[in-house]
């Protein structure tokens, strides 16, 4: 049974000679893994089609029963130009598509991860998109960091600090128990105000408050930290960053 999928280029790997073991994130389907047959060779119609981070149409003949599908052919919907021309887009973009294709099925997924590729292509504040879609990523796997009330306690009054090993934000004498550095007032706001921002809320966030990758830094630790999922894609992005900072200095 053949059939049209829209969806958006995960991972892409060698599989056979000539061949390539692709990932999409279809709209409608999740995730679907397929061979394509001689996208490899330099003559491939296909190939541009599968970049990752790319959304495309693929022709797909579905085998009933089986993980592995067979692709008849692909066409490109969109490519994100601005993301191609910034190694720090490729970067986050790759990392993006990692942490989807790593963690098991988000709802809402395709969206999320349009609305995030979208952004990254169209601003040039890269990393409070990157963060309000790892916190939305992580809330989706039931491990983002709880920012309502103390972690330990449940009190809403005297938060104090943020805990990575405690899961969230915590009250000043269940910090003082376990002896957790304390937070400005100013820091406990603006983190709280960005776990609690949306990809739909990126306009009303970006208008009083800007993030950056030491805020991303902290939100993926607590991915790494309870989600236990490697995701290799992170130290090539501490790498660019690293770069573009020594550059500035």
């Amino acid at each position: 049974m053949e059939r049209e999928l829209e969806g958006i280029v995960l991972s892409v790997s060698d599989y056979r000679e000539n061949d390539a073991l692709v990932t999409v994130l279809t709209k409608t389907e999740g995730k679907l893994r397929m061979v394509a047959r001689g996208v490899q060779k330099i003559t491939s119609k296909n190939a541009g089609a599968l970049l990752t981070g790319t959304l495309s149409l693929f022709t797909l003949q579905l085998q009933e029963g089986r993980e592995l599908h067979t692709l008849r052919g692909a066409r490109m919907l969109h490519h994100h130009r601005q993301i191609s021309a910034s190694l720090l887009k490729q970067a986050l973009a790759s990392l993006y598509c990692e942490l989807m294709l790593r963690t098991e099925d988000v709802a809402d997924g395709y969206a999320l991860l349009s609305a995030a590729l979208a952004d990254l292509d169209e601003q040039t504040d890269c990393f409070t998109s990157a963060c309000v879609f790892l916190n939305q990523l992580c809330l989706s796997q039931g491990i983002a960091p709880w920012v309502d009330s103390c972690v330990n306690c449940g009190r809403k009054d005297r938060i104090t600090t943020l805990s990575l090993h405690q899961g969230g934000f915590l009250c000043v004498e269940c910090m003082d128990r376990l002896q957790d550095v304390p937070w400005t007032r100013r820091q406990l706001q603006r983190f709280r105000r960005l776990c609690h921002a949306g990809m739909d809320q990126l306009d009303e966030l970006r208008a009083c408050e800007r993030y950056d990758f030491s805020d991303f830094c902290r939100l993926f630790a607590f991915f790494r930290e309870y989600s236990g999922i490697r995701i290799r894609s992170f130290a090539f992005l501490e790498q660019v960053v690293r770069m573009q900072e020594g550059q500035r200095s």
